[in-house]
């Protein structure tokens, strides 16, 4: 037997270094049968047994699926329980190509290792907790193959009833493309993507929960719970979320919701997004159109930025400072965009802008962000609330500085609690209840100073008595006081003289010297008072009708340049104003134009004998412009100029020797005899009549007939 086994290796090694086929046939190294017979077991199984297994364990006799021959101890093996499992057996040779044998050889290799199973390497067989066991090391997660081969996997799971595995092995795929237990996972919902970002920035990857979607419905996984979840992002992991210790990513996460849209139609939504993003682009640069099922799934969002908000504002301190680090230190923008967030937080419900105003985001005067609390209040009527009575109340009443719990008047939206100056004078108004007020108040008193600037601002205002009763009273009194002893005379003359200070404090205000207003004095004497006015009402129309020419004069010069630019480019204007308002040159040629401005409804133009006459030596190339002045405020533009004004083309040839006639009539009178009649301060004007210019032709009409003369378009 000994001989024998030797020739059988040296046989053996010929067939396996001749690469024939089936050499897994030499892999039978079992006892023989009827073992029962031989009278030493334990020398067969060492000499004649052992040795040809050694021989079979050193040899490249297993053909795998991949084609490659390896020796046993390389190989996997189906357990016997297995072996006929085609299901299994599929599962090991995909999962293990270069390991398994080839399915034509599979069932041989059973019969080869049952023999003495125990006396063959170890592991060299696996059953399905195995392959459990070894899958994450020997599976693509990159190849689309490797899905199908996890389906199979939980297929044939499910099937043998053999779920209960996933709570030991993780082997369920996640979106992350990590391995978990069956428990830790569930089926991937229709979910916006957008809220597993939000998620993951606020610490709950959803992507390490759920089943990736490459693997489709497994019936072991459970499915996820949407409202559940939308019900923790909202209360435990944003409401819950502190805004002073929340991170970046936190932070970016809430924001994030806030850009989050179902529909176009969210007006309240919009506005706050606007706010947002003004401030904060970098949190929230845009919108987002989702699909969501769960009603109010922004509300904890939006209530958390407006907090977080208002901590950036609390950090701040002070508006300037607030301006410079998120607007540029553009003070308008900042103030504007104050306006938007305050009135948006006083549209919250009772409940949360009671929190939100507990907080200091008020901008008061005083440079300071403020709580909104009783004591803080916005000007009711601003003028009131001058310098002067806020540094009264300030160094006088023991009060503080009131500018602290004023809010500053750049701010001004509906819902603001506002006060009325009283708030402050009533304190002021209680210093003059003082038995000494008298002693204070005297040139050289320690209320001197604030007498007389109180008194400014009592001047200023016709109901300042109702704001100050007690100093009313007194102010009389307390003025002589004030203004000392050397006042005396001056304040007596100005009691005598029937005016009251009130009256002396408006002639202050004229803007004329002493000597100015004794000349004017003495004109009024001379002349009266009424001719005297009547002459400055006549100098002031004069004044008005030069500033009324200037601006029709505009008017036309701009809307004829307007109308000519399309035509000519080459065409120029020039305002002579000697005997014609306007002179257009085109082609080297020269048309004139006189503009009159008449009331509506009058009739008669005047022109002066100068434009008469130029008219008449011009007139094939003068027209006479008319234009109804507008009633009301309405403005003489360019485009009022084109609508109502008339021309008169031809009102040389219509004046004709009327102005010759007329000289020499007055040439008749201007005799060298004893008595004649002269004409004193002669102030000749050509009156036209409306007969003349209302019926006349319109500015587009008289575009054409300039076209015409300068033969533009020829």
């Amino acid at each position: 037997m000994v001989e024998f086994v030797q020739c059988y290796i040296v046989f053996a090694q010929k067939l396996i270094d001749a690469n024939i086929e089936s050499l897994h046939l030499l892999a039978k190294s079992g006892l023989p049968a009827l073992i029962e017979n031989y009278s030493n077991l334990s020398w067969y199984q060492s000499n004649i047994q052992k040795i040809i297994r050694d021989f079979v364990l050193q040899q490249n006799i297993v053909k795998t699926c991949s084609g490659d021959f390896i020796k046993i101890g390389q190989a996997k093996f189906p357990n016997i329980e297995l072996y006929n499992n085609a299901d299994f057996y599929s599962l090991v040779s995909r999962l293990l190509p270069t390991k398994v044998p080839v399915e034509e050889s599979i069932l041989y290799w059973e019969e080869v290792i049952a023999q003495e199973t125990e006396h063959w390497l170890e592991e060299i067989t696996i059953d399905e907790e195995g392959l459990l066991k070894i899958m994450q090391d020997n599976i693509d997660i990159n190849s689309e193959l490797s899905f199908d081969w996890l389906k199979d996997l939980y297929k044939y799971l499910d099937l043998n009833k053999l779920n209960s595995l996933g709570e030991e092995y993780p082997i369920y795929l996640n979106e992350a493309n990590q391995f978990c237990l069956r428990d830790d996972l569930t089926i991937h919902p229709i979910i916006d993507n957008e809220f597993k970002f939000v998620s993951k920035g606020l610490g709950r990857c959803l992507d390490e929960e759920f089943l990736n979607r490459k693997l489709g419905q497994v019936s072991a996984i459970k499915a996820f719970d949407l409202s559940e979840f939308y019900n923790h992002l909202n209360k435990d992991l944003i409401s819950d979320l502190k805004v002073e210790s929340a991170t970046t990513e936190q932070i970016k996460a809430v924001f994030h919701v806030c850009c989050l849209f179902r529909s176009d139609k969210a007006y309240r939504r919009e506005k706050w997004f606007a706010i947002i993003n003004q401030l904060l682009p970098g949190f929230a640069p845009e919108r987002k159109m989702v699909s969501v099922d769960y009603e109010n799934y922004w509300r904890s969002a939006e209530f958390w930025s407006i907090k977080y908000i208002c901590h950036l504002i609390e950090t701040s301190q002070k508006p300037t400072n607030f301006t410079t680090k998120y607007f540029e230190g553009h003070t308008d923008s900042c103030f504007t965009w104050l306006n938007d967030l305050l009135s948006f937080i006083f549209s919250l419900n009772d409940d949360n802008r009671e929190v939100i105003l507990k907080r200091s985001i008020i901008p008061t005067q005083s440079d300071e962000f403020r709580p909104y609390e009783d004591y803080v209040f916005a000007e009711n009527d601003p003028k009131y609330f001058d310098d002067s009575i806020k540094n009264i109340y300030r160094d006088y009443t023991g009060k503080g500085e009131p500018r602290r719990f004023i809010v500053d008047n750049r701010i001004n939206f509906d819902g603001l609690k506002s006060k009325e100056v009283e708030v402050l004078t009533k304190e002021i108004d209680k210093l003059f209840n003082d038995q000494n007020i008298e002693i204070k108040v005297k040139k050289g008193g320690t209320h001197n100073e604030m007498f007389l600037q109180l008194n400014n601002w009592f001047e200023q205002f016709s109901n300042a008595n109702a704001y100050l009763p007690t100093f009313s009273t007194k102010r009389a009194t307390l003025y002589v006081l004030a203004l000392g002893e050397g006042f005396s005379k001056q304040i007596m003359d100005i009691q005598n003289s029937g005016k009251s200070i009130e009256d002396i404090t408006e002639l202050a205000k004229i803007q004329l010297s002493p000597q100015e207003m004794k000349l004017f004095e003495n004109a009024a004497k001379e002349l009266g008072t009424d001719k005297l006015l009547a002459k400055a009402k006549e100098m002031l129309e004069a004044k008005e009708q030069i500033e009324r020419w200037k601006t029709i004069g505009k008017a036309a010069e701009t809307a004829f340049k307007k109308a000519l630019e399309l035509v000519e480019p080459t065409f120029e204007i020039l305002n002579p104003d000697i005997g014609k308002d306007f002179v257009i040159k085109a082609n080297g040629k020269e048309y004139a134009i006189e503009i009159k401005s008449v009331e509506a409804l009058k009739g008669n133009v005047n022109m002066s004998l100068l434009q008469g006459k130029t008219a008449v030596i011009e007139r094939d190339c003068y027209a006479l412009s008319v234009l109804t002045r507008p009633e009301g405020e309405q403005q003489v533009d360019a485009e009022y100029y084109i609508k109502t004004s008339k021309f008169v083309p031809d009102i040389g040839y219509q004046i004709g020797d009327t102005i010759d006639n007329w000289y020499l009539g007055l040439k008749n009178l201007d005799t060298q005899a004893e008595l004649k009649v002269a004409l004193e301060e002669k102030t000749e004007s050509l009156y036209i009549s409306r007969n003349i210019w209302k019926n006349e032709i319109s500015f587009d009409q008289f575009m054409v007939l300039l076209n015409k003369y300068f033969s533009i378009n020829d």
